[in-house]
């Protein structure tokens, strides 16, 4: 069994074979999928999509890339989302400063009140973290001050310098996926001798798809490659990754 901790099959990639990619998944041995969200848009979709399949999560938040124009009503939305039975967690919140620099005072803040609403719900929070590796950190060492309650995966795990260390430290799972299995990347050679209890799998479909599919469609029954690709790293058996991962994952989300 595994579980896709960090996907997002609402988007309209999947428009023609949604049902399908879900049926794929679960051929693959992926029993549970917990969708991401991005905007009050994608988690109502979500949620839609969670209630006609057993087996599929929500997590609600409003993207970094999407808070320049947030106000206190999303944020109350999101809020209350998070009263469905289907919502498991906050997601996904954080820093970006790929793309723009103009207002990373304003994702600050609203990833600062996401990191508030986590805590106060004692549910985990996923963080999109883009070339904001120090301040994503500083953040939530600030928000948390050593605070039990605050919990999560650190999304996609690029190996950013410090970001091991950094994660760990505030207790953090790492989500590893299929960027994972590129050449260039260091992630599996950082997480060669981390203990599996920090590990969760992802692969935030449709983007980022393992080799050898990257540049196409990624999809959750892909997990398997990704978990396999650690598996070879570590040179143990991929059940012991689908086990201890899964266990892992369970735990986080109380599912």
């Amino acid at each position: 069994m595994y579980i896709d901790t960090h996907s997002h099959p609402y988007v309209s990639q999947f428009d023609e074979d949604q049902d399908e990619m879900i049926a794929r998944a679960k051929a693959a041995g992926v029993s549970i999928i917990i969708q991401s969200a991005i905007d009050i848009a994608s988690i109502e979709k979500a949620i839609l999509l969670a209630e006609a399949h057993e087996g599929l999560y929500v997590l609600s938040a409003i993207h970094p890339c999407d808070t320049k124009e947030m106000t206190e009503a999303d944020f109350r939305q999101v809020r209350d989302f998070c009263q469905h039975p289907k919502v498991i967690g906050i997601g996904e919140s954080g820093l970006d400063y790929y793309w723009d620099r103009s207002y990373d005072d304003i994702q600050q803040f609203w990833f600062r009140k996401h990191i508030q609403l986590a805590m106060e719900l004692e549910l985990p929070l996923i963080i999109h973290n883009r070339e904001a590796t120090a301040d994503t950190l500083r953040i939530l060492q600030e928000e948390s001050n050593g605070d039990a309650r605050l919990r999560g995966i650190m999304h996609c795990f690029d190996g950013s310098e410090g970001l091991l260390e950094g994660s760990l430290s505030l207790g953090f799972l790492l989500g590893i996926g299929g960027g994972s299995t590129y050449k260039k990347s260091t992630v599996l050679d950082q997480i060669a001798h981390i203990d599996l209890k920090n590990l969760v799998l992802e692969t935030d479909a449709p983007y980022l798809a393992p080799t050898p599919f990257r540049g196409k469609r990624n999809e959750s029954s892909y997990i398997p490659i990704i978990a396999q690709a650690i598996a070879d790293k570590k040179e143990i058996d991929v059940s012991v990754i689908a086990k201890e991962t899964t266990e892992n994952a369970k735990w986080l989300f109380g599912i």
